[in-house]
């Protein structure tokens, strides 16, 4: 089974080093510097009428780039984006020195009350920043979002022979990285202090690799024993050779039970996931493209939808590609998914933003408007609940 990114996303990463070999000739990289969620409905801020769930909401969105060591001594790079007052003036922030979104460089925090908190998981041989339609905007309607860098497996560091080792990794990273979050960034004196409350734990959202570490985070107990008889699906081999080299390891719980919802796009690995999907009790809403042929509906989306327990719900978007869940059209835009007859990014990130908005702030007890957007009213949407 051809490897979901794998191709495609090194070529994305080649492109995006010669951006960057262009960039620092120019300008010096000048980078910045398990607890258990008992009340999974946490109400972070009192319900208030907010914008239609594709619009900005009535903050700034501000965020801020650190290099962390998380508790288990993994080297990490983070994006935190955060809501900041409306009426900030500082500079848009450029990611990586190489592309600037619509967020404001380390503005200051609008800390009045405790944000609901959710995770990304970027895709295999992408980058925090990856999917900044949908990371900005959550900060704009006052949540706190963070992204790490999954080390060894971004577009500027890749490194194939190492799946096995992500796949145990990348949900770790992501707890971890919370914690950081929880521990030094919110923390009394810290510059998000008063913004997050560590026990109304997390939402988490991925994209395909990510996707598959969302799902892992609430259902996935991996052994050797399955990683190793699970072929030919992607990551079982790297898995299984992981593991027997890492007995210690052998099973992986990689549940965390702070997160209460998920939202997977294009979720990767199914055969790896399938024998404890059935163990999810996480809200989940997946996210899947008729046109995707790196994580297809039929033998990836589906079958994890199929398979998953608890409250779920799938949205197949008919002519999104795999790369539509994703900026990368607009960062790199050489890819099949950004022309006709995919979906524009026009149509389809208002789309993407308004599902995925929408159920989180439904699941995160602010402005329900879970009536116009689950399902959305759109044509080229197929709903399924479950």
């Amino acid at each position: 089974m051809t490897r979901p990114d794998s191709l495609l996303f090194e070529g994305f990463a080649r492109g995006l080093l010669v951006i960057a070999a262009l960039s620092m000739a120019c300008t010096p990289d000048d980078e910045a510097s398990k607890s258990t969620n008992e009340d999974t409905g946490s109400h972070h801020l009192p319900a208030v009428e907010l914008p239609d769930a594709a619009e900005v909401g009535a903050y700034a969105a501000a965020t801020r780039d650190d290099q962390i060591t998380t508790p288990s001594g993994q080297p990490l790079r983070v994006q935190t984006w955060y809501p900041a007052d409306a009426s900030s003036t500082e500079a848009l922030h450029t990611y990586n020195d190489l592309i600037e979104g619509t967020a404001l460089d380390g503005a200051v925090p609008a800390c009045d009350g405790t944000r609901p908190v959710v995770m990304f998981s970027h895709g295999n041989g992408g980058m925090r920043f990856q999917s900044m339609f949908v990371t900005e905007h959550l900060a704009t309607r006052g949540w706190v979002v963070v992204a790490p860098d999954h080390e060894g497996n971004t577009a500027f560091d890749l490194n194939s022979d190492r799946a096995g080792e992500h796949a145990i990794r990348r949900p770790r990273d992501i707890s971890e990285t919370f914690d950081w979050l929880v521990d030094e960034l919110a923390a009394a004196g810290g510059p998000l202090e008063g913004c997050v409350d560590p026990a109304a734990g997390f939402a988490i959202v991925g994209h395909s690799f990510g996707g598959y570490t969302s799902v892992a985070l609430t259902s996935a107990t991996i052994t050797s024993e399955h990683a190793s008889t699970c072929a030919p699906g992607w990551l079982c081999d790297d898995t299984a050779a992981w593991l027997e080299g890492n007995p210690a390891s052998d099973p992986t719980d990689l549940r965390d039970d702070r997160i209460w919802a998920s939202v997977p796009m294009t979720p990767a690995a199914y055969e790896l996931l399938a024998p404890t999907l059935g163990e999810n009790s996480v809200p989940t809403l997946i996210l899947g493209g008729s046109f995707d042929p790196i994580t297809p509906m039929e033998s990836q989306v589906q079958p994890i939808f199929n398979d998953l327990g608890g409250t779920k719900h799938l949205a197949e978007i008919d002519t999104a590609g795999h790369f539509t869940f994703s900026d990368v059209c607009t960062l790199l835009p050489t890819y099949e998914d950004c022309n006709a007859p995919f979906m524009s990014l026009e149509e389809a990130h208002p789309l993407i933003r308004g599902m995925t908005t929408a159920f989180l702030e439904k699941n995160a007890g602010l402005d329900d408007q879970s009536d116009t957007w689950l399902p959305p009213a759109h044509d080229r949407v197929r709903w399924e609940d479950g």
